[in-house]
């Protein structure tokens, strides 16, 4: 098959690699640089975690995952990954950490439990607000900009054609085309789109179900006292409390970084990328009930990043004549590229799509 790969992300790239395995003819076409900083998977790192309230299906589906980073490590050669491992902290019944507990336990997952000011104790760096806390050994920092490197890379070595700077003005769903934006046109056995924030522009009947939403990263230097606890610290998963806080520890060369899920907004990728002059400010005021003597902490910079959210935050499948959209993000869908593009491979290439798309939606 020639199949035509619109979008230069994790998704769109780990596609790419599966069918150039299967001997398939692949192009990939990008907007932007490969890899493009405008997408969500670029960055320092990416969290993998097992933790996934009220879901069993993707608490499961992680073990694969790490399975397909493996055949990837082999592929490029490297091993971009920190095992730190993941720490959630719960601070009332019912909350979103008390609800992963309950999956882990449900799936089979095991973990450390560590009570109310043991948490604190151990990782000083946050305040003692705790009921209790969770810990999987399993767990942390993929390298997101590193993977995208070296896989665009090896894409070149499997002889994958790479478009970058090369916007997609519209596809052929029955012809299995692409329009670039100069008048261009390509024309393959199948189309995938794995667009990301841009995937409703390019089908309408995505724009309804999956929503661009905009989040801003901030990385902080932690205080001298603090840097060598924060170095062999947890990846932390959930933070405690209703603003939704993680934070990525400074291993292999990355900053600290923090994401708040409350600070979200639904917004354009291209317009409402800039961040305001009291955007960090804000961002710390997320932090502040929950990071001990944040005062100081010195800010090292801020970025903004759009997901492509689906209201369920499940993965979409959808076949339409010869192609194929993508939509596996929903802020938690770095951690399954490679496997994405694995299952996605085979629908295209006459697996049961049907069970695939459910597969990748977590059921």
């Amino acid at each position: 098959m020639h199949v035509l790969v619109v979008g230069g992300g994790i998704a769109g790239l780990s596609t790419a690699w599966a069918l150039a395995r299967a001997n398939h003819k692949v192009e990939v076409f990008d907007q932007g640089t490969l890899p493009n900083p405008m997408g969500a998977s670029h960055d320092q790192h990416r969290l993998i975690r097992y933790f996934y309230p009220d879901r069993p299906g993707y608490c499961r589906l992680v073990d694969d995952a790490f399975a397909a980073w493996e055949r990837l490590w082999t592929a490029i050669g490297r091993r971009h990954y920190a095992e730190t491992g993941a720490l959630a902290i719960s601070v009332q019944a019912g909350d979103w950490t008390d609800r992963a507990r309950l999956t882990l336990d449900e799936v089979g997952i095991a973990y450390d439990r560590i009570e109310g000011a043991d948490v604190a104790r151990r990782w000083p760096f946050l305040l003692q607000r705790a009921s209790y806390a969770i810990r999987t050994k399993k767990g942390g920092a993929l390298f997101a900009d590193r993977i995208l490197t070296d896989l665009i890379a090896h894409l070149a070595s499997i002889e994958v054609q790479r478009h970058a700077n090369t916007a997609v003005a519209s596809i052929d769903a029955a012809a299995g085309s692409i329009r670039l934006a100069d008048g261009t046109v390509k024309e393959g056995d199948a189309v995938v789109l794995a667009g990301g924030a841009w995937v409703g522009r390019l089908a309408p009947t995505l724009a309804e179900r999956v929503t661009p939403v905009r989040n801003a990263l901030l990385y902080l230097e932690p205080p001298v006292r603090l840097l060598a606890t924060w170095a062999t610290a947890p990846s932390v998963i959930d933070c405690g409390g209703p603003s939704d806080i993680y934070a990525v520890p400074p291993v292999g060369g990355t900053d600290l970084k923090f994401g708040i899920g409350a600070h979200r907004r639904p917004g354009d990728p291209e317009r409402d990328r800039a961040t305001a002059s009291d955007e960090a400010v804000k961002l710390l005021g997320y932090l502040r009930p929950v990071i001990a003597d944040l005062g100081t902490y010195r800010i090292k910079g801020i970025r903004s990043c759009f997901y492509a959210m689906a209201k369920d935050e499940r993965f979409i499948l959808e076949r339409q004549e010869k192609l194929w959209i993508v939509s596996a993000c929903s802020a938690h869908g770095f951690k399954f590229g490679p496997l994405t593009g694995e299952l996605v491979a085979e629908a295209v290439t006459g697996g049961d799509a049907e069970a695939i798309g459910k597969r990748l939606a977590g059921y």
